[in-house]
């Protein structure tokens, strides 16, 4: 039972279970990194040893083209000889978030300043909203009250015509009697009827 291929068989069995399992377990996600660095040379050649070093969105200044390679110049003045298939003329993704996460945070800054002018904007209305319905309400008692001085002086002045007409029918009448009294005074050599 003990002999030397069963031994091996049951070690490789083993052996193979845990490493199926243990593989399993350890499996994680890598990625592959994205900042590259690249030499700077002083001849067009790969053969120069580096004086520099360029990295990922580093910006760059094309001063001549020779085969696959070009002469540049970074922003701290290192002039040097980088292969061409490193170079593009757009920036990098890298740059590009950074850009892109700098455009948000200023949108995110004007959207908020946005929606505290909308909330003091909408107090500013409900206030004025307000004042509004006060002033329709004083305008609605005050054209009332208009309406009714102006019937009210209508009939004070109705009033008041029909009064002095009265009192000119009156004087009118009054007159008229006194002439013809007057007239046959006349007629009858001033005796008094």
């Amino acid at each position: 039972m003990n002999s030397p291929l069963k031994k091996a068989l049951m070690g490789t069995l083993f052996g193979t279970t845990v490493l199926l399992f243990s593989g399993t377990a350890l499996a994680e996600t890598a990625y592959v990194i994205d900042t590259l660095r690249v030499g700077v040379r002083p001849a067009p050649n790969n053969q120069a040893a580096p004086i520099g070093v360029v990295k990922t969105g580093m910006r760059l200044t094309v001063l001549e083209t020779s085969n696959d390679f070009v002469r540049v110049k970074t922003d701290d003045e290192l002039e040097g000889w980088i292969r061409k298939n490193y170079v593009v003329n757009t920036p990098p993704a890298m740059i590009k978030l950074q850009t892109l996460q700098q455009r948000h945070g200023t949108l995110e800054s004007q959207l908020k300043t946005l929606e505290e002018n909308n909330q003091v904007l909408q107090e500013a209305n409900r206030v004025l909203n307000t004042r509004i319905d006060q002033l329709s309400t004083e305008r609605s008692q005050w054209q009332l009250a208009q309406a009714r001085a102006t019937l009210g002086s209508s009939e004070v002045s109705w009033y008041w015509w029909l009064l002095g007409i009265l009192i000119l029918a009156g004087a009118g009448f009054y007159s008229g009697i006194s002439w013809y009294r007057q007239l046959i005074m006349k007629r009858l050599g001033g005796l008094r009827v």
